[in-house]
């Protein structure tokens, strides 16, 4: 059955998720559901055999939700198969890993009937919000990879095929201004302008963001990427507007640099008296630098027939 799956349906994603829950199960994993209202995270746990039980897991991470909607099977993304490839909306991003996943535990599990092989306990986890940053899912994934030896994510590697051993940060940020209202023209002085305080916040932020780049720019791969999600000021031409809300995303190389611009950028203060800034962390996942340790991991992987 074809699946549509994009972040926040929680009816699509239930579904998906109860189908991955039963192949587990099936696959002889104990297999917890946390809901959440986007769609629950599953987290499933394999024992291992022989000389592996008692192991410490390794861990297989993914995610179920995808950036694609409902109905792009139907429009300009549909499921293709040539007998080799298949393409579809989240065939490369992440469902292609999932079925890597499973293939893996079908052959550990027939290797393990027929007693060739011993091996360690694996233990899954395929959250629902990956998309926007794991806003629900962050606290479970690290209490699901503790106590874990290694942690092997499954989305695809490179084009190229070179597996991933380091991450760009991404953080988004929700930058909120609150003013005063009043009538534009028979009391503006009684207002404080949500919206013109919100552009003169942003051009802090694109000055802050900018400032980064140039100190990136010393440092060898070192990388910042800002990005102006939306802004919403619902308001009228004749009302001074008392509400404005950015939404901003970041990317990161180095954790020096990341950490300045965020505490820069969450303690701003207001422009005009009587505005009130507010900055929230909507997601945030550091940057991760490659260490020898993910380097000689990625190595076994890639060396693996």
């Amino acid at each position: 059955m074809l699946r549509e799956t994009p972040t926040g349906a929680g009816a699509a994603i239930t579904a998906f998720a109860d189908a991955l829950a039963a192949r587990y199960s099936g696959l002889g994993g104990t297999v917890v559901l946390h809901p959440t209202p986007g769609g629950p995270h599953v987290v499933a746990d394999f024992p291992g055999r022989g000389s592996g039980v008692g192991a410490a897991p390794v861990l297989l991470i993914g995610h179920s939700d995808t950036v694609w909607p409902v109905g792009t099977l139907a429009g300009d993304v549909p499921w293709t198969s040539d007998g080799i490839r298949i393409t579809g909306p989240g065939a490369y991003d992440m469902k292609s890993g999932l079925v890597v996943m499973e293939e893996a535990l079908e052959l550990l599990r027939a290797l393990g009937d027929a007693g060739a092989v011993d091996h360690v306990p694996v233990r899954i986890i395929v959250t629902a919000d990956e998309e926007i940053g794991s806003p629900t899912s962050g606290a479970l994934l690290l209490a699901t990879a503790d106590g874990c030896s290694a942690a092997i994510g499954f989305e695809s590697p490179h084009p190229d095929g070179d597996l991933k051993v380091g991450r760009l940060g991404s953080t988004r940020l929700a930058l909120a201004v609150s003013g005063v209202p009043a009538h534009a023209a028979l009391d503006p002085e009684k207002g404080v302008s949500a919206t013109e305080e919100i552009i003169d916040q942003l051009l802090r932020v694109r000055d802050i963001a900018a400032r980064a780049t140039i100190r990136a720019e010393e440092h060898p791969a070192a990388k910042v990427l800002y990005n102006l999600g939306s802004i919403t000021a619902p308001g009228l031409a004749n009302v001074v507007a008392d509400d404005a809300v950015a939404v901003l995303g970041f990317r990161f190389s180095d954790p020096d640099i990341e950490g300045e611009v965020l505490d820069e950028i969450e303690a701003l203060t207001p422009v005009r008296p009587r505005a009130q800034v507010a900055v929230t962390r909507l997601s945030y996942r550091p940057a991760w630098q490659p260490r020898a340790a993910d380097q000689a991991l990625a190595a076994v992987i890639s060396g693996c027939d």
